[in-house]
């Protein structure tokens, strides 16, 4: 027996049009509103709106002055509020757009916060292998300065000995120079009337 025949609405087939032009294949718009392919196919022909009598859209043209900051949450909210509103609405196609938009923006988010803790571990290690050689430079500037200083106090201490040396030696030979000119080996003085009168007067006793 032949199913009858019904009638469906207008605003059945402008849901039916819109869900099939937005991607929906021909077949789950069908199912999902109660219509037979060969009809539909009969109407989208007839009314001009298949796939292949739309004309084709004008090129996407970017902003180049537009702000490149995305805030991806917001990203997030608008694609999950356009794909309830499709779902409510029966375009499952549509709200299968909007589902995808929405886990790539996901996607995007994650790939871009994992590339941020990337960089910034990154970072981390340089920073750790800057301040590892300003350490090692520093160990060894610190030990050529101790080693200047000892070589410093060494030279100080030579010229300290040898000046100390210089200064017993000229001392030795003034001591020396003082011994050399001594009453007992310098000539006797000429001695006066008085003097040579007692030593006359202490010879004659003598004898």
């Amino acid at each position: 027996m032949t199913a009858p025949y019904r009638i469906r609405s207008e605003d059945t087939w402008d849901q039916a049009r819109e869900a099939y032009l937005a991607g929906e294949p021909a077949e789950s718009v069908c199912a999902r509103l109660d219509l037979g392919v060969r009809t539909f196919r009969a109407r989208a022909a007839e009314k001009h709106w298949r796939r292949v009598d739309q004309p084709d859209p004008e090129p996407f043209e970017y902003d180049d002055d537009a702000d490149t900051e995305v805030d991806e949450a917001e990203l997030r909210r608008m694609a999950r509020a356009r794909m309830a509103q499709a779902a409510r609405r029966g375009f499952v196609s549509e709200a299968l757009r909007w589902a995808r938009f929405a886990d790539a923006v996901a996607r995007q988010a994650e790939a871009d916060d994992r590339r941020a803790r990337q960089q910034a571990r990154e970072q981390s290690r340089d920073d750790l292998d800057q301040n590892r050689r300003a350490n090692d430079l520093l160990r060894k500037a610190t030990a050529s300065a101790r080693t200047l200083e000892h070589e410093a106090r060494t030279l100080m201490a030579t010229d300290r000995a040898l000046t100390a040396r210089r200064e017993l030696h000229n001392l030795h030979d003034v001591h020396a120079n003082s011994a050399d000119l001594s009453p007992a080996s310098a000539e006797p003085a000429p001695l006066n009337r008085a003097d040579r009168r007692r030593q006359l007067k202490h010879g004659r006793k003598r004898r």
